[in-house]
């Protein structure tokens, strides 16, 4: 039986071991920020899963009782802002592809049912410029690229361009 909810800091040793899992390629991902490990301040993860914590909240999907999945959304409350939101950290377990993409779906529907009960009407996400399987998977969602975002991300001396993609999700 799965389930999909917000996560707080009950979750936090299930989330950093998603998290670190995902960094090492373990999964399918599908939208991703994180890229390493020890790079992560030790209190963002308290931050990001904080009830008191008002534009990040992660989503989570379990499968008998286990995280197998989640998603960041990124929603500023200021005026003129708060009609869109972010995806960011977006990863599913990898079981095998049709099981993982399953997954995927359901917590992509659940993410913009939760998007649209609270009146977001934009959803933008940005994926790495090589991940062809999330740019397909994103697709099927009505998502556009809005641009491209060179040297978006730098790890070390190495640069990853960016795609950043955008979906009108009103009801």
């Amino acid at each position: 039986m799965s389930t999909i909810h917000e996560l707080n800091l009950n979750y936090l040793a299930d989330y950093q071991r998603l998290v670190t899992e995902a960094i090492h390629n373990e999964h399918f991902v599908y939208a991703w920020g994180l890229y390493d490990e020890s790079h992560i301040p030790p209190d963002y993860l308290d931050h990001l899963l904080s009830q008191d914590n008002p534009v990040e909240k992660v989503i989570g999907l379990h499968v008998d009782g286990e995280l197998v999945g989640v998603a960041t959304l990124i929603n500023s409350h200021v005026y003129g802002l708060r009609h869109k939101a972010i995806l960011q950290n977006m990863c599913v377990k990898m079981i095998d592809h049709y099981a993982s993409q399953e997954l995927a779906d359901d917590l992509m529907k659940y993410i913009i049912q939760y998007c649209q009960e609270r009146d977001i009407e934009i959803l933008m996400t940005s994926i790495a410029s090589n991940n062809i399987s999330a740019k397909i998977f994103y697709r099927n969602y009505n998502f556009e690229t809005l641009g491209v975002e060179k040297h978006a991300r730098k790890l070390g001396t190495r640069y990853i361009d960016e795609h950043w993609l955008v979906s009108d999700i009103k009801k």
